[in-house]
């Protein structure tokens, strides 16, 4: 492999590909193809500044303690994604990320998505008075254990560039796989170093180091729960049945209570059939 720079040309036995989730270096390399919108995020983050006493005040916590809240469902319109806000020393993090497939559907801008979740009346009063500091931008891949190529002949994949992410709906990991397969890629390099061989078959040994640790196994652990967390109705349909029955569940007046089982049934939407509630039901408990 080699780079090329002004000075000229610099030559390496073995390369270690890192460039993010749209790797253009793996898309030449042939270790992948161009990447499918269903498969990535978009996900965009705003950093309010707050004084540490009025974030303490507002989400009830003592110095030493922090808050991380999700949200699904109306943050991001329906839209397959969903929404965080978590507290720092002395200011928040707000954002979201939603399937690029679903926002191209939608004809919406991100930034539009974002606004209208930091104007909900449940995440607007945490926010109020903030100044904004940052807006950052970042892909994610989602194609979780069917993912690319790792390696091939002096050439090594690792964190987005290897698609080594996993959403399990409350929690999106990444760094920690990143950095997993940075220090794999590190002692495969070493060991194919000492045999001098930088074969596709020597950097395979890149692969059962990933085998052994968590990230191959938790990918492999959870790799249906994508095609779960891919269906519309986690953020459209359900949303709002679960949001009606809560509703009418608590709500008291002068007609006679009835039995939650029978409020489910009544405010379910139209177009959501039993069969279509058992099978993801049947994919969650799979995945758990």
């Amino acid at each position: 492999m080699k780079v090329a720079k002004e000075q000229g040309e610099v030559y390496a036995d073995v390369v270690i590909i890192a460039d993010g989730a749209n790797s253009l270096l793996a898309e030449r390399a042939k270790l992948r193809s161009k990447f499918r919108l269903k498969d990535m995020g978009l996900g965009i983050k705003e950093v309010i500044k707050l004084p540490a006493h009025e974030i303490e005040q507002r989400f009830q916590l003592s110095r030493s303690e922090g808050a991380a809240y999700t949200f699904v469902g109306d943050g991001t319109q329906g839209l397959m994604g969903g929404c965080f806000l978590y507290t720092n020393k002395e200011s928040l993090s707000v954002g979201l990320i939603v399937n690029l497939e679903s926002l191209k559907k939608a004809k919406l801008h991100p930034f539009t998505l974002l606004d209208h979740f930091e104007k909900h009346p449940a995440v607007a009063p945490l926010l109020s008075g903030g100044t904004l500091k940052e807006y950052s931008a970042h892909l994610i891949p989602e194609g979780g254990y069917d993912m690319i190529q790792l390696y091939s002949n002096g050439i090594l994949l690792v964190g987005d560039a290897a698609g080594l992410t996993m959403n399990r709906g409350l929690i999106l990991r990444g760094m920690d796989f990143a950095i997993a397969s940075g220090i794999a890629a590190a002692k495969t390099v070493k060991k194919a170093k000492e045999s001098h061989d930088f074969s596709e078959n020597s950097l395979s040994f890149y692969k059962q180091l990933l085998e052994q640790s968590f990230v191959l196994q938790d990918l492999k652990r959870f790799r249906h729960l994508s095609r779960l967390l891919q269906s519309e109705r986690i953020y459209k349909e359900y949303p709002v049945w679960f949001c009606r029955t809560a509703r009418s569940l608590f709500t008291v007046d002068a007609n006679p209570s009835e039995g939650a089982f029978k409020v489910l049934s009544r405010e379910k939407p139209q177009n959501l059939n039993y069969m279509k509630i058992a099978s993801d039901i049947l994919r969650g408990v799979k995945n758990l």
